[in-house]
């Protein structure tokens, strides 16, 4: 049972490095929006304050992962489950796909 501690580990850790390994192209895409969005709204409530403390770019992380995966999970997926689910075109009526010379 040396193996277990390392098993449990590797189990709990693995399915959220892939979730967030399957997000990393969402994340690269929101992270310039979002950080735009929380300094405006930054300003908005602290006037004249620019916070780029560690609370900040703590929470400036959770929510791009966050958003990342609702963007992976609810966008990104069911558009390649309906791009997956198209059937592709039938060829051409008349169009000989067989044995060349149409023998």
């Amino acid at each position: 049972m040396r193996v277990s501690l390392l098993g449990v580990a590797v189990s709990g850790v693995l399915p959220s490095l892939v979730a967030l390994g399957e997000a990393s192209c969402a994340l690269h895409l929101l992270h310039a929006p979002l950080d735009n969005w929380l300094r405006a709204v930054d300003t908005y409530l602290e006037p004249g304050w620019r916070s780029r403390g560690p609370g900040f770019l703590t929470g400036y992380a959770l929510r791009c992962v966050a958003v990342s995966l609702g963007v992976f999970r609810y966008v990104e997926e069911p558009a390649r489950r309906r791009l997956a689910a198209r059937e592709r075109p039938a060829p051409a009526a008349g169009l000989d796909v067989g044995m060349a010379g149409g023998h």
